[in-house]
């Protein structure tokens, strides 16, 4: 069972700070059992970590994240096939 959050966090996402209330858990849609402390709106989104998506296109490849890169679901600028591709 999580423990309520009691003072400010960073988004694991967009990385602002956010009032105990509007940051929460939730296990990353890409990496199976990593949890994120992640915003309301980052959760609206449907967003992730800008670095999982890049570790998931190299190890799983491009079509396991294509859908995030496409509709932008990350925050942070625009992934690049050169970060991919290593």
């Amino acid at each position: 069972m999580s423990r309520p959050i009691t003072q400010g966090v960073s988004c694991e996402v967009c990385n602002i700070q956010r009032a105990p209330g509007e940051i929460h858990p939730r296990e990353s849609r890409l990496l199976k059992g990593t949890t994120l402390l992640i915003c309301n709106k980052c959760e609206a989104g449907k967003k992730e970590p800008r670095s999982f998506i890049i570790i998931v296109a190299r190890t799983k490849g491009f079509e396991a994240v294509s859908d995030y890169i496409k509709h932008e679901r990350y925050v942070g600028k625009t992934i690049e096939a050169k970060e991919i591709i290593k």
